[in-house]
C-alpha cells in the first residue's frame, strides 16, 4: 500500500508501517530535530528509511 504520513515525528510509526508493507510516498514533519533524526538514519543507510522523501514543513502552510 502507498501512504503519505503527516506529523511523522522521528519516524517510529513510519518504520512500523513500512515493515507491515506500506510504501511511504512522503513524510511531513515540521520539527527540525525529528527531520534530522530521519536524515541521520538515511545517512547511516538504515534500509527501512533509505527511500523516504522527508518534507520539513508545517502542514498548515501547504
Amino acid at each position: 500500500m502507498k501512504s503519505v504520513e503527516l506529523f511523522t515525528g522521528a519516524g517510529g510509526l513510519a518504520i512500523g508501517t513500512a515493515k507491515a508493507g506500506f510504501h511511504h510516498l512522503a513524510l511531513v514533519e515540521r520539527d527540525k530535530h525529528s527531520c534530522h533524526t530521519i536524515r541521520e538514519n538515511q545517512h547511516r543507510r538504515m534500509s527501512v528509511v533509505k527511500d523516504w522523501r522527508v518534507h520539513e514543513m508545517d502542514v498548515a502552510d501547504a
